[in-house]
């Protein structure tokens, strides 16, 4: 048995607008099986729905001058870390916070998983320089340690 797609739609639309509590109750009122609306919910495009970056903080043309200042300090070897990029990002914020059209009183700053998110939307930053190093591998790095390791095994 096909379902009218329309139907589908008008089912899908009575849940999302809540006119109905349940999928259950949406797929009663238009006869079709729970299921069939469940998953049609899944596959719809759903217009309320976001993208994943759904809670950007940045326009797009402040994420673009984001994305050029780190493709900048890199060029320049000077490797940012999460850090770094998190306060190019809140000077951005700041720059642009108009308090009069706004009901807070303070810019909004980017959370602690903001900037990962952000690379992740920018895969094509090679993010291995950004991850911060295990203060052990630090200590263990030191050049005096290194060399005395290296005249150790020549002797």
């Amino acid at each position: 048995m096909t379902i009218d797609q329309t139907v589908l739609e008008k089912a899908r639309l009575a849940y999302i607008s809540k006119e109905y509590k349940t999928i259950r109750a949406s797929a009663v009122a238009f006869g079709i099986k729970r299921s069939t609306l469940h998953r049609y919910l899944q596959k719809a495009p759903n217009s309320d729905k976001r993208p994943a970056h759904h809670n950007a903080l940045l326009t797009d043309l402040q994420d673009q001058v984001l994305y050029e200042q780190i493709l900048r300090l890199i060029r320049w070897n000077l490797f940012p870390g999460y850090d770094v990029i998190a306060y190019y990002a809140n000077r951005l914020l700041r720059g642009s916070f108009n308090p009069s059209l706004s009901d807070q009183t303070e810019p909004p700053t980017v959370g602690k998983s903001w900037v990962g998110r952000w690379l992740k939307r920018h895969p094509e930053l090679d993010t291995d320089w950004a991850k911060l190093k295990d203060n052990k591998r630090v200590v263990v790095e030191d050049k005096d340690d290194i060399q005395a390791f290296f005249k150790s095994l020549n002797q």
